[in-house]
């Protein structure tokens, strides 16, 4: 004797049969719906579990669990099935990261000789900067930095000090802000590149390949300023000679101010202090209140 049975009223039958004719579900959901058809007792054509099993290619044990799904759970459920809640990954925001970079680069605790993934992670939550994070996620963080827990100094960033937290979370505070057009923040990276120009002519081959000839001259080098507005979706490069805090002072003019303060935000620090070499040039020069945030010492 049966415990579960399925009898399905008119309506979910014309379900059932639409979506056999039309075949637009997964196949475990149209598999389904030709066993809840052939198992309805509500016809007088309805089969049994045997009959079923060699119709269809399914078990018995696969058929007495669908009869109690459909009894236990409802219609939907027994042709759906559970639907799979879907895992979200927490997203840590920059702080939450800095607060791991700057772990990895201090000492290990007492009795490990360096860190490992496991213990970060289990020290990030124990010093209650997140409340939960992965293995995963800070092995992640770590490769994105180009930081390794078993090497035992890291070239990426300075040690970690205390003036070095200050200035990241002062950067992050920066970042983290709203955007607002009359106090812009502007993001200010440079880097130099190395000009070159062909010695000879290159040409074009009846197949349409381009060759070049691998022989180059050397024009020396220039200085390619990056100055963005993230928020604003503003973008401007300005290109220099030379390498020098006149130069920075210079790009950080034209950022758009409008006679306000601008809060930028530059990993060149060199040329940000005013006793460099050329910092009296910077005394010249109007630059923006708040500029020259940087994580750098």
């Amino acid at each position: 004797m049966k415990k579960y049975h399925i009898t399905l009223t008119d309506a979910e039958r014309q379900q059932l049969q639409a979506i056999i004719a039309k075949r637009n579900a997964k196949s475990q959901a149209v598999k389904r719906a030709y066993v809840l058809l052939a198992a309805d007792e509500n016809q007088d054509n309805w089969k049994t579990d045997e009959q079923i099993k060699a119709t269809y290619q399914v078990s018995i044990r696969s058929i007495e669990r669908l009869r109690e799904r459909f009894v236990e759970d409802g219609f939907e459920f027994a042709l759906n099935g559970k639907k799979r809640e879907k895992y979200k990954e927490v997203v840590f925001d920059g702080t939450v990261e800095a607060h791991l970079i700057a772990l990895r680069c201090s000492d290990p605790p007492a009795g490990y000789a360096h860190w490992t993934v496991r213990l970060l992670a289990e020290k990030m939550i124990e010093l209650n900067y997140v409340e939960t994070i992965g293995r995963e996620t800070v092995r992640k963080m770590l490769k994105k930095n180009e930081l390794k827990p078993c090497r035992v100094k890291s070239w990426v960033i300075p040690e970690a000090s205390a003036k070095f937290v200050c200035q990241m979370e002062e950067v992050l505070e920066v970042y983290q802000r709203p955007y607002d057009p009359t106090h812009p923040v502007i993001c200010l990276d440079e880097a130099r590149r190395q000009l070159l120009s062909e010695t000879r002519s290159g040409f074009r081959d009846p197949k349409g390949v381009q060759h070049y000839n691998y022989e180059y001259k050397r024009e020396g080098v220039a200085e390619v300023f990056m100055v963005a507005q993230p928020l604003a979706g503003r973008r401007e490069v300005v290109v220099t000679d030379s390498h020098n805090s006149l130069e920075w002072a210079k790009v950080v003019g034209l950022s758009p101010r409008n006679g306000r303060l601008v809060p930028t935000a530059s990993r060149w620090c060199r040329t940000q202090l005013i006793g460099s070499p050329q910092g009296r040039s910077l005394r010249s020069i109007r630059c923006p209140a708040g500029a020259g945030h940087s994580a750098k010492d």
